[in-house]
């Protein structure tokens, strides 16, 4: 006989999951993109096949068993969200967000975003660092590949405030201007920016800018000093040489140049990298773009001054950190430099 309660049974259960899924995913940083290229959607796909074991076999235990699974588990997932919230060890990662800028600066509790992206992989490469809110998002100009992210990143977690260059935020675009961020906050030269263990000065542009083009990028100079080492790096938005030809003399030697533009063919020249004299050049650039950056003339010139060449294509995230009485610089697909 068959029992005819147990379809109906089913489908109530169904639908009560369903709307408690959908009441849940309404609290703070409950939903996360996932990135299905990271070890994550493997994870879960095991995790769902390991439910439909359970439920195939499932034999009810002692109720002091499920309470201790059921806290054993929340502790787990408690002590992940606090150490990635609160003790998160100072770095600065160039995300890997394709033809785009996605530069994350994070130190103890603080952590900054600076510029978005174009698409949504921006709101996944947050995900795989474990990134569940932001202090702030800096746009160094209104190119949609250092924004376009922005509305993925806004409907996952939250943003506490967008920091642009003095004069910028009169041309903020609509989208960016319609999303839940609670202040715009506009930063003028030698402003300085504390992330943590991190400082961020503003070196350029030096006058009111609307940031609409690659001249006016907002660029940054970062300045980390821990016990465990310190370095400079060098965030150049889409600056390129003619720009850094006026600001580099005040930036000065850095550990790490994240190239302008992408790795255009102008990003850099001989007097620029002379005067910055970098040990690391970083490109940010999706596989196969139209414009065929990073540029070999700007991988030849940074090879040539004596500095490791990186690129997000092949490397995927290069986060830099204070390690050893110096700097260490790491690939997410496993390379190190020191």
């Amino acid at each position: 006989m068959i029992d005819s309660a147990r379809p109906e049974a089913i489908d109530v259960l169904s639908q009560l999951c369903l709307f408690t899924v959908e009441v849940l995913a309404n609290v703070p940083a409950a939903s996360i993109a996932v990135d299905g290229s990271s070890l994550q959607l493997p994870l879960m796909l095991a995790a769902g096949m390991a439910a439909v074991v359970v439920y195939r076999v499932w034999r009810a235990p002692p109720p002091r068993v499920i309470a201790a699974a059921v806290c054993v588990a929340a502790v787990l997932c408690c002590a992940h969200v606090v150490r990635w919230t609160h003790f998160a060890p100072t770095s600065i990662t160039v995300l890997d967000v394709g033809q785009a800028d996605a530069i994350l600066v994070r130190s103890g509790a603080t952590c900054v975003l600076v510029d978005a992206g174009v698409d949504d992989a921006a709101a996944r490469a947050l995900a795989r660092n474990n990134v569940f809110r932001l202090d702030a998002v800096v746009v160094t100009h209104w190119d949609r590949d250092h924004w376009g992210g922005l509305p993925s990143i806004c409907e996952t977690i939250t943003v506490d405030t967008l920091i642009v260059a003095e004069g910028a935020a009169d041309a903020m675009p609509e989208e960016v201007r319609a999303l839940d961020i609670a202040q715009t906050q506009e930063i003028a030269y030698d402003d300085m920016l504390a992330v943590g263990g991190i400082e961020l000065r503003a070196i350029w542009p030096r006058e009111v800018v609307a940031g609409t083009e690659n001249s006016e990028s907002l660029v940054l100079a970062a300045h980390c000093a821990e016990d465990t080492g310190s370095f400079d790096m060098l965030l150049t938005g889409d600056a390129e040489a003619p720009e850094a030809a006026l600001f580099a003399e005040d930036v000065g030697k850095v550990d790490v140049l994240k190239l302008g533009h992408h790795g255009s063919a102008v990003s850099v020249d001989e007097e620029m990298l002379s005067v910055l004299d970098p040990a690391v050049g970083i490109a940010s650039a999706g596989e196969g773009n139209a414009y065929g950056h990073p540029d070999p003339a700007c991988e030849e010139a940074v090879r040539a001054s004596g500095a490791y060449f990186l690129c997000t294509i092949v490397c995927g995230d290069i986060t830099v950190a204070p390690a050893r009485g110096g700097v260490e610089v790491s690939t997410q697909h496993g390379q190190t430099v020191e």
